[in-house]
């Protein structure tokens, strides 16, 4: 991961660290890729942005020439494209925490990412996830009050939820962070953002 200079000011208490992420497979089939993974200061949880549909903002096939393709790569048009995309995203996380969520956002947003059974439909229970998001939004360490009643809040809480749950089937760090970064739990921070952005328009 790589730290880019300065943070995305959501609120007074509410901060976001900018960084990107650059993979390497080493075994000379995939490519190197470079992703956002800004990270909430006040939680450490990754918010990947939904920028571009959530796909490599680069990606550079293994070559002998790779080295020269990647120092060669025209940095200023790269670095501009970085400033512009975290530009967007203070823009949309501002957003976000301005709008106010309701009952209804809240649920127009929880069950589209965590959609109810049937069976849970009939009953009236809540899909369990729905209740971890909950407890991740009452907590004072991880949802700030200034910023916790708001479709940042229940975003970020998304995002805590996913970064920090432990499916009975990963096995040590290497799964969860190949989860979360590049995994399932990727894709539902992707989509979150992209729905809570729809729920302000």
């Amino acid at each position: 991961q790589v730290r880019v200079d300065g943070l995305i000011e959501v609120s007074a208490t509410d901060t976001v660290g900018k960084f990107f992420l650059l993979s390497n497979s080493h075994d000379g089939r995939g490519s190197v890729s470079l992703r956002f993974t800004p990270i909430r200061v006040v939680c450490q949880n990754t918010l990947n942005l939904a920028m571009k549909g959530g796909e490599d903002l680069v990606k550079i096939r293994h070559s002998r020439n790779m080295r020269d393709r990647l120092s060669n790569e025209q940095v200023a048009t790269l670095l501009k494209v970085i400033s512009e995309t975290f530009s967007a995203a203070e823009k949309q996380f501002r957003k976000l925490a301005a709008t106010k969520t309701t009952p209804e956002i809240r649920e127009r947003l929880l069950g589209d990412l965590f959609p109810p059974s049937e069976k849970q439909k009939q009953s009236g229970e809540l899909p369990l996830r729905w209740s971890m998001i909950d407890v991740a939004l009452s907590d004072n360490r991880v949802s700030p009050k200034d910023t916790r009643d708001s479709l940042w809040g229940l975003y970020n809480a998304i995002t805590r939820t996913e970064d920090y749950r432990q499916p009975a089937q990963e096995r040590g760090p290497e799964e969860r962070l190949n989860r979360v970064w590049f995994g399932s739990s990727a894709d539902i921070k992707v989509k979150a953002l992209q729905r809570a952005v729809e729920l302000c328009e």
